[in-house]
């Protein structure tokens, strides 16, 4: 799976609900359990679904914000580590409005990379996922 830029990019609303929707389907599955699943989507292939995507979701995060130090902080602090936003601001020495602002541009960033990431995006999630969406 690469992550490549394109000339062309989706709009910011597209990709504040691709971080909206994924993101959602990350916490959804990270919060059910250890995910021990196996589809058998056809009698000759199977995968487990549910880590491949989580796994695609840390990977493509770690290289769409691999550039940029504050997002990556953001991004493992605020997002992945579950700190609020007055520990972040303290760690991170920032104002809030300043924090609230790179929250949405990470937020941004990684929706547009979750949409770009060829050959498989991870937006829309049940593209992805298949139809069951796999608790969707």
């Amino acid at each position: 799976m690469a992550y490549r830029r394109r000339k062309w990019r989706p709009c910011e609303c597209v990709a504040r609900r691709a971080f909206s929707q994924v993101w959602g389907k990350y916490v959804e599955m990270q919060r059910s359990g250890p995910a021990l699943q196996v589809s058998m989507d056809r009698p000759w292939w199977y995968g487990r679904k549910r880590e491949e995507f989580m796994a695609d979701v840390e990977r493509v995060a770690g290289v769409a914000l691999a550039e940029d130090e504050g997002h990556r902080r953001i991004w493992s602090m605020h997002f992945v580590g579950g700190a609020g936003w007055r520990e972040c601001c303290a760690r991170m020495g920032l104002e809030r409005e300043a924090f609230f602002r790179e929250v949405d541009r990470t937020k941004r960033e990684l929706g547009r990379a979750w949409t770009e990431v060829r050959p498989y995006a991870l937006f829309p999630v049940t593209g992805y996922l298949g139809r069951q969406g796999f608790g969707a």
